[in-house]
């Protein structure tokens, strides 16, 4: 797998899935986060782990780009996309 674009703001530990939930009597609505995805080690406690983690377990060492690709707002003024512009050019030199 190659990753391409810039650096993302996740880490290899988080939380996520979850449900929202609203107060009765105000417009205030949240989200909440139920399950651990650990993408660097095996998940543990495993009642805290994401359920399909433990069937396709996923091991990476960083989210790091292998490939660091600037994008601006001019690329999205022209219509450009050079992060896919350049997945393309690496899928045009794969056998």
């Amino acid at each position: 797998m190659t990753i391409l674009g810039r650096n993302v703001g996740d880490r290899l530990t988080i939380w996520s899935e979850g449900g929202r939930g609203c107060l009765p009597n105000g417009k205030l609505c949240f989200h909440y986060a139920t399950a651990k995805h650990d993408y660097a080690h095996a998940c543990t406690p495993w009642q805290d782990c994401y359920w399909k983690d433990w069937l396709y377990p996923a091991r990476i060492d960083t989210v790091a780009p292998d490939e660091v690709i600037e994008t601006d707002f001019s690329d999205c003024l022209a219509g450009r996309d050079p992060v896919f512009e350049g997945a393309l050019a690496l899928a045009a030199r794969l056998p």
